[in-house]
């Protein structure tokens, strides 16, 4: 019964883990797709910027080096959610193998209490 509990605890553990881990995987790919975005007007302003004249290119400048600060935000924004996602990670790991232990400390107790209650009956 105690190992079935721990097994179910681990089970609801795991489950919000990945489910925590899915939802970062998903917000890692929209900033992703935000990036790749940003960097197809970043090309297409490039192209843009041999048309236009001098106004429009002032103009453009002024957008460019939004869209480069929008690219970094993304980018660091994007390297803390990895390193949130990898120690989410390591915690998972770490829960997991002391859960581990745990249940196999259980266990042995309840293998030496049997023992006890044979040789007990013997």
């Amino acid at each position: 019964l105690i190992l079935a509990e721990i097994e179910n605890l681990k089970k609801d553990e795991l489950a919000k883990t990945q489910k925590k881990m899915e939802k970062m995987q998903k917000e890692c790919d929209r900033l992703q797709k935000e990036c790749t975005d940003l960097e197809v007007k970043k090309q297409s302003f490039c192209a843009d910027l041999h048309r236009i004249d001098e106004d429009g290119l002032v103009r453009l400048r002024r957008e460019r080096t939004e869209i480069k600060a929008a690219v970094k935000e993304i980018q660091k924004s994007m390297h803390a959610e990895m390193v949130q996602f990898k120690a989410d990670r390591e915690a998972q790991k770490q829960f997991e193998a002391t859960a581990i232990r745990k249940i196999d400390k259980l266990y042995e107790q309840q293998r030496e209490k049997k023992k006890d209650i044979e040789d007990e009956m013997d």
